[in-house]
This record gives C-alpha cells, sequence and structure tokens, in this order.
C-alpha cells in the first residue's frame, strides 16, 4: 500500500492527501505547484497527476493564479467532493446549494460568483455526480454571465442556478403544471387564437424584461436541455411584441439529418476560420478534461459545452470518437500518414461525409489527442478543405 506524507502525516490515498492539502491551504497549494505532490504520488492516480502538471504548468505561466488553480486542481481530484477554499470546507453540492439559498452567506455567495466567473462551478458539478445535461446547463450559465456587452440579467444567476441544479422538469404557470414547452405551447395557443394582445398578455408573465425569461421559466427551459435555442427564442417571442398570431414552440437544436446535408459539402465560406478556433480548443479540452473521453454521450456534452457554436465541426469530430478512432490513437506506436485513412473512408461510406471534411476531421484527431496530448510521433498534418 502506497503511504503520502505531507505536514508530517501519511496518508493511504490521493483522496485523503487531496483533503489534508485542502485544509491546510497555503502549504498543500505550495505542495502541489512547487512539483512535490508529483514526486511524492509518483504518477500512482494518473487524472490526478495529469491535473497536476497542468497546474504546475499553469502556475509557472501566471504565478498571481495559484489559488485558483488549487481550486481547479482540488475540483478535479477524484473522491474530493466538498468545496474549499483558503483552508474553509463549504460541504458538498447540497450544501452548497442550501448556502446559495441562505441570508447569512455572504462568503459562500461570493466565491460561487467567483467559479462562476471564471467558469469553474460547472467542473464542481460534474464531478460532484450530476448528469450531463445538468452540468451542461450549468456551463451554459457560466458562458451567459462571464460575457459583456450582453442583456443577460446577471442578477438571476443563483436563481436560474437553482433551477437548474433541482432539475426541475415542471413549471407552474397560470395556476397550471406544464411538464413539456409542447404543453405551454397549446395552452398559449389558445389565446393566441383569440387575438395577439390577448397571447402578448398572458405571455407577459413568462418574462421579467424584454431581454430575459422569468428564472423559473428559463431554470425550467434549461432543465429541460434548451440552452441552446434559449437566447434565440427570446429574440422571437419576446413579452409583448410577438410576431404572429400562433405561439412558435420550436425549440428543437440542429438534428442530424440536417448536419449529414451540411457536412456532404465544403463546411461553408467560414469553416476554415472556425475550424482553426476550434482545433486550440479541442486540444485544451483533451488536455485539461480527459474524463470526457470516457463516453460517447460525455464527448458530445463536454464538446457542446466547452466548444460551442461549432455543430458541424462536434458532429464530425463526434462521429469519429464512436468509431473508436481515440483508443486506435492511444494504441499506435506511432501515427503515419496511412493511419488515417480507414477513418475517413468510413466517415464518407457510413455518414456521406464529403472527402474534405472527413480528412479534416481524422487529422485534427492525430494531431490534437496523438501529437499534442499524448507526445506520440506524428507524420500527419491537419488537412484543411481548400487542400482537397
Amino acid at each position: 500500500m502506497n503511504l503520502y506524507e505531507f505536514g508530517g502525516n501519511q496518508y493511504q490515498t490521493i483522496t485523503a492527501l487531496a483533503n489534508a492539502m485542502a485544509v491546510n491551504w497555503t502549504e498543500g497549494r505550495d505542495f502541489l505547484l512547487s512539483g512535490r505532490f508529483r514526486a511524492e504520488t509518483g504518477g500512482s492516480d494518473k487524472r490526478a497527476l495529469a491535473s497536476a502538471v497542468w497546474a504546475e504548468k499553469k502556475y509557472n505561466e501566471d504565478p498571481s493564479k495559484g489559488n485558483l488553480l488549487f481550486l481547479k486542481w482540488l475540483i478535479r481530484t477524484p473522491g474530493v467532493t466538498n468545496l474549499y477554499w483558503m483552508g474553509r470546507s463549504y460541504g458538498d453540492l447540497d450544501h452548497v446549494c442550501t448556502l446559495m439559498k441562505a441570508d447569512d452567506s455572504e462568503e459562500a455567495v461570493k466565491l460561487i460568483l467567483f467559479m462562476i466567473q471564471e467558469q469553474i462551478f460547472g467542473d464542481f458539478v460534474q464531478t460532484s455526480g450530476k448528469k450531463d445535461s445538468v452540468t451542461g446547463a450549468v456551463r451554459y450559465l457560466e458562458r451567459c454571465y462571464a460575457k459583456k456587452d450582453t442583456s443577460f440579467n446577471r442578477r438571476n444567476i443563483l436563481p436560474l442556478m437553482l433551477a437548474v441544479l433541482e432539475d426541475r422538469k415542471t413549471f407552474e404557470f397560470d395556476g397550471q403544471q406544464f411538464r413539456t414547452v409542447q404543453e405551454l405551447a397549446a395552452y398559449l395557443q389558445k389565446f393566441a387564437d383569440t387575438s395577439k394582445k390577448a397571447l402578448s398578455r398572458k405571455a407577459a408573465g413568462l418574462y421579467q424584461d424584454d431581454a430575459n425569461f422569468t428564472p423559473e421559466f428559463e431554470g425550467w427551459l434549461l432543465s429541460l436541455g434548451y440552452q441552446k435555442a434559449v437566447s434565440a427564442w427570446k429574440d422571437r417571442f419576446q413579452a409583448g411584441s410577438s410576431q404572429d398570431d400562433s405561439f412558435d414552440s420550436d425549440l428543437v437544436l440542429l438534428e442530424d439529418v440536417e448536419l449529414r446535408k451540411e457536412a456532404g459539402g465544403d463546411g461553408g465560406d467560414d469553416f476554415g476560420s472556425k475550424a482553426e478556433k476550434f482545433e486550440t480548443a479541442f486540444t485544451r479540452m483533451l488536455e485539461e478534461y480527459p474524463e470526457c473521453l470516457e463516453s460517447a454521450d460525455r464527448f458530445k456534452a463536454y464538446m457542446s459545452d466547452l466548444i460551442p457554436d461549432n455543430d458541424l465541426q462536434v458532429y464530425l469530430i463526434h462521429n469519429l470518437y464512436k468509431m473508436d478512432i481515440a483508443r486506435a490513437i492511444r494504441e499506435a506506436d506511432e501515427i503515419t500518414e496511412l493511419f488515417p485513412a480507414r477513418f475517413t473512408s468510413r466517415l464518407v461510406g457510413d455518414f456521406g461525409v464529403s472527402a474534405g471534411l472527413a480528412k479534416w476531421a481524422a487529422s485534427v484527431w492525430c494531431v490534437c489527442y496523438g501529437e499534442r496530448v499524448l507526445k506520440k510521433k506524428n507524420s500527419v498534418v491537419i488537412y484543411y478543405v481548400s487542400d482537397v
């Protein structure tokens, strides 16, 4: 059995060691960022080790972020369920939610808002065991909160977070309970059939102002998985200014059939510029969140959350994941120019993807995951559509 020493004591597990480091914040932070944690544990836990190496690298780039990096490392360490900051424990996620509702928890609220601003509250939610749909909604709210020059009401962030974390599946409106958007749409359609004014008056109860839903309504929509459509829907149907006599309940995201059609072409005029940004973000995701590769559903959820507004790129990369390209790359001694061929041909044959886009997607896996993350010898270069 491995015994890990820290602060004059010995610990039998990485989890116990990490909790002790969190309670003794300053010493624990320095123990991690100086490389002593890595030397002491010897890579016995690969996830904790990978996160430690990442934290050390980021600390060397900017030493002022030591506390933030230590917090991120603690959140990502398997088995650490409590939220710590400066030596104080705020309990597990359920207790943190209780603190968010309390009137006398100013310090906890400040910490939570800080984490939301830094977009790491979603990491805490993820490691607490919440399902991917809840984590995705939390990450969506983090992005909204962090944006500048937006009409998003930042004062709503805590009620929205609570609504999402409670995973509300019903919505009470006008004295009735609704389980789906379609049920609500059918109810409001009755007023639309009467007149625009009747519909507008009734729908006004769903809005806090012209740019924001009520937290209760938006939280329900997010819990149902509509985070990508909420912003667009607000613009199309605002309180007091409906654009037609019907209630538009089309909150469905792009379906695979639409993406298949798009994937059969060249990706559009902006594919090249979006592809380069995607590659950088994809590499960062694989480095910082290695757990994203644990399942196809989790992989797609991380992609959608961390690399938004890249539906076509996500579609291509996700389909290659389902073909086991990540495992094939891990098992390869080196990545030769012939490696992508079988994956490219399957994308073209099974999904109707154009040859150029298929080559791009397979080469991105080879370079971003094989070369940049796993440090394997690689002969493949990223293949852009314009090169075909």
